[in-house]
């Protein structure tokens, strides 16, 4: 948070003649053998660490002030400086000085991103937006940042994301790009990927409830004959929660558990649960997509991993570049030759094709591409098919 900023962005010093914040700019250098001067305005500071000799200048810039405006937090920038949320709501990206002490250059920078980047409230909880030059609906105006209110608004700039939300955090790239996860005041977490807010029309939040009528879905409610084949169909379904059991995108959660954060290019998130333990947990979308990459790069031993260590369905395995699928059996039975593994993957099969439209896993966002090899198996075979 900024200087003197208290609760709800108040401050905390007090009387009438505050002029608000100073944004404050610290380098940590490593001074050469030869002395420093110190340019005026800056204030010195050396430490002695340890017994090793070693002499660390801490110097201090007031580099911005504005009257009147306080800063409720300040987070790094995806292209480097940081992000400022004020209490305003107004989101600023802060440049830093390119000079040092002996060496002048230009000057640090406040610069207002404009109402399309600024929250409609004050967010005293914001986290950084993962770079997003790779996606093509990303556009040049999309807010820097994510901001989270006291009511528990969830905002990306001026867009709305989700009501209800009690914490959040970003994953900065992994199989099907960056992603925020939040979780809602109904014990539920969600999974987005930032492709997805990017896209027009491409989320759309729906809180569930278990009076949503959110039952598995109607084509497998009725299951075969065998019972030992339908504990197994039920034990490869995401089960943590009816309100989660249809959809792919919420995993339901303990009840007062935080989030804390997502390491890159896993399939894991980091939780704090109500008693203060942490704990991994593997966000179903996130899985599934991790699945689909390795799939699209032929690494069977990998999804077939995954698959079984996530309890996902394993038609999934063959459905998701079917019917291509079949021109690649040689190869997936080299990387899985347990006769056990493949005699599960064959009872676990089942008619229809579970990632096409109102499938359980519709929505993972990683197709068959057309230029690799399985899209162009997919077309042969399609064509054949027709």
């Amino acid at each position: 948070g900024g200087a003197g900023a208290g609760p709800g962005g108040e401050s905390s010093s007090g009387g009438s003649g505050y002029g608000g914040d100073v944004l404050v700019e610290l380098q940590v250098i490593r001074p050469s053998l030869d002395s420093i001067d110190v340019q005026g305005g800056q204030q010195q500071q050396e430490q002695q660490h340890g017994q090793s000799g070693v002499r660390v200048q801490v110097a201090t810039t007031p580099v911005c002030t504005s009257p009147g405006t306080r800063v409720l937090r300040v987070v790094p920038h995806a292209a480097g400086g940081a992000v400022v949320a004020m209490a305003s709501g107004e989101v600023r990206h802060y440049i830093p000085s390119s000079s040092s002490p002996g060496h002048p250059g230009s000057s640090a920078r406040l610069l207002s991103l404009g109402q399309a980047c600024s929250f409609p409230a004050p967010c005293p909880w914001v986290v950084s937006v993962p770079p997003l030059e790779h996606l093509s609906q990303a556009s040049a105006s999309s807010s820097p940042a994510l901001g989270l209110s006291r009511a528990g608004h969830l905002y990306w700039g001026a867009m709305l994301v989700a009501p209800e939300v009690t914490s959040l955090t970003t994953r900065t790239g992994g199989p099907g790009g960056p992603a925020l996860l939040f979780c809602s005041r109904r014990s539920l977490m969600y999974t987005v990927f930032l492709a997805q807010l990017c896209a027009p029309g491409g989320y759309a939040h729906k809180e569930l409830t278990e009076a949503s009528g959110l039952g598995l879905p109607s084509e497998r409610k009725h299951l075969e004959v065998s019972e030992m084949r339908s504990a197994m169909h039920q034990g490869m379904r995401p089960n943590a929660a009816i309100a989660a059991a249809r959809d792919v995108l919420v995993r339901s959660v303990e009840q007062g558990s935080h989030l804390l954060a997502a390491p890159k290019d896993g399939v894991r998130v980091v939780m704090q649960m109500p008693r203060g333990n942490l704990e991994a947990v593997a966000p179903r979308m996130l899985v599934l997509a991790a699945i689909a990459d390795a799939l699209q790069a032929r690494a069977y031993a990998a999804a077939w991993e995954l698959a079984t260590t996530n309890r996902v369905d394993l038609n999934l395995l063959v459905d998701w570049n079917w019917p291509a699928f079949l021109y690649d059996v040689p190869a997936f039975v080299a990387a899985v030759p347990a006769p056990s593994d493949l005699t599960d993957l064959l009872f676990a099969l089942r008619p229809g094709n579970m990632c096409d439209e109102g499938g359980l896993y519709a929505g993972i966002p990683i197709k068959p591409s057309p230029a690799s090899p399985q899209g162009q198996r997919y077309a042969t075979a399609a064509a054949a098919a027709a």
